[in-house]
């Protein structure tokens, strides 16, 4: 890769999950935000499958992401989400990494779990994604002033709007009461961490009430969340009962 090339884009080599094992994809995510799947599975060369560009199907994959409380234990209502035999896929690894200080990675690798679902047209669980990224940062605006919430939400517009972002089918959004939260925080996070703060964490229950209220100032997000699917359930359940209480009928898994 030229040194120009280089400075254009970034790539991430991600695993298929559900796929043969060493199976990966590579994602090319521009300066602008597009994403260019465009290397195919071993598996498809060797079967001669023809290539194809997931970026560019109409159809995709059925997504349902986790999140919540501060405290509350989203990896293990994933993981029984995705236990065999539930029919949905976990993404992991670097498509399911937390947040970095490094903003444009943060970025590509929402644009890369968008790519990702689409290109594997099955059910697929993961814990946050980019809408998760907002309420982050609705939440922290309290301690800057707003801007890292308009930076992302006006970028997320912008992707939105282009095909490379898309909302999931259903949210699960864990809830605790933020005493609790903050209690569980305590435990684990050094004093001054944002989330030992209570109005952050209140802040950050509060967009989850209703995202699309919270994004208003964004109109392009603001009605695209207006129909959004959200199961509130209580964090202080067992992760077994909330994966079992979450799945509709008609829902994969």
């Amino acid at each position: 890769m030229t040194s120009a090339a280089a400075a254009s884009h970034s790539e991430l080599a991600v695993p298929l999950p559900g796929r043969a094992p060493g199976d990966r994809t590579t994602i090319r995510v521009g300066q602008r935000g597009q994403v260019t799947p465009f290397d195919r599975p071993a598996s498809a060369r060797r079967s001669g499958q023809p290539a194809g560009n997931p970026a560019r199907q109409a159809s995709r994959g059925w997504l349902m992401v986790v999140d919540g409380a501060p405290g509350a234990d989203l990896v293990a209502v994933a993981d029984h989400l995705s236990a065999p035999g539930r029919g949905l896929t976990a993404l992991s690894g670097r498509l399911a990494a937390a947040q970095s200080a490094d903003e444009d990675e943060n970025r590509s690798r929402w644009l890369a779990q968008a790519a990702v679902v689409r290109g594997l047209r099955e059910p697929v669980v993961i814990v946050r994604d980019w809408l998760s990224a907002l309420a982050t940062a609705a939440a922290l605006a309290v301690r800057d002033s707003g801007r890292r919430l308009d930076a992302r939400a006006t970028w997320a517009q912008r992707c939105l709007t282009a095909g490379l972002l898309q909302i999931a089918d259903v949210y699960v959004v864990l809830d605790l009461d933020p005493g609790e939260s903050m209690a569980r925080m305590t435990a684990v996070m050094p004093a001054g961490d944002p989330w030992r703060d209570m109005v952050v964490v209140e802040q950050l229950r509060a967009f989850w009430l209703s995202p699309a209220a919270a994004l208003r100032p964004y109109p392009i997000l603001s009605d695209a969340l207006g129909a959004l699917r959200l199961e509130r359930l209580d964090g202080r359940l067992p992760a077994g009962t909330i994966a079992r209480a979450v799945l509709r009928p008609g829902d994969p898994g």
